[in-house]
């Protein structure tokens, strides 16, 4: 169910998919899915929770401790690249902004522990001086997403999320 609610989300929005086109999906009764998720919004914060936790098991966890801010940085691109590449629903609905139902206490605790944790990471990566946290956040991501959205082939796209990493860090890190 929450596998079948995460495409119809990443493929049409939330407001524009049923809990009926969800279980219809997932092969299941309706009062089958209420009783795992007593509502759409319910559904919606599990759908992100789920979202969100593929992104820290696939980007975050088990960054390499003992490696430079930079080698870090590029463990971290490299996995956003797999996180995308093998998990293309979660990561699309993961970058939904704004999202799209209001946020349960089991969310917002998870939205905050990961924002702890990657806050924490890119204040390692950015020089003392440098641009604030929220806008290296902003950097990494918008100029990710939007590189990765490109309609282009294949090759041209890792080319060019390669360029991307580099002129990321360097916009992070430079005087």
């Amino acid at each position: 169910m929450l596998l079948a609610a995460t495409a119809l989300f990443a493929e049409r929005g939330f407001t524009a998919v049923t809990v009926a086109d969800v279980a219809a999906r997932a092969g299941v009764g309706l009062s089958t899915l209420y009783l795992r998720f007593p509502s759409k919004e319910a559904l919606g914060n599990a759908v992100l929770r789920h979202c969100k936790l593929t992104w820290a098991r696939t980007t975050l966890d088990d960054l390499p401790v003992d490696a430079s801010p930079h080698e870090q940085f590029q463990t971290y691109w490299s996995r956003l690249q797999a996180y995308a590449r093998v998990s293309p629903n979660e990561a699309a609905y993961a970058e939904r902004r704004p999202v799209p139902h209001e946020l349960d206490t089991e969310t917002v605790a998870l939205m905050a522990e990961l924002g702890e944790r990657s806050t924490g990471l890119l204040r390692r990566w950015l020089r003392a001086d440098g641009i604030d946290v929220e806008v290296a956040a902003a950097l990494i991501h918008g100029t990710f997403w939007n590189v990765h959205s490109l309609q282009v082939a294949p090759r041209r796209r890792a080319a060019l999320l390669r360029q991307a990493g580099q002129a990321v860090w360097h916009a992070m890190t430079a005087p």
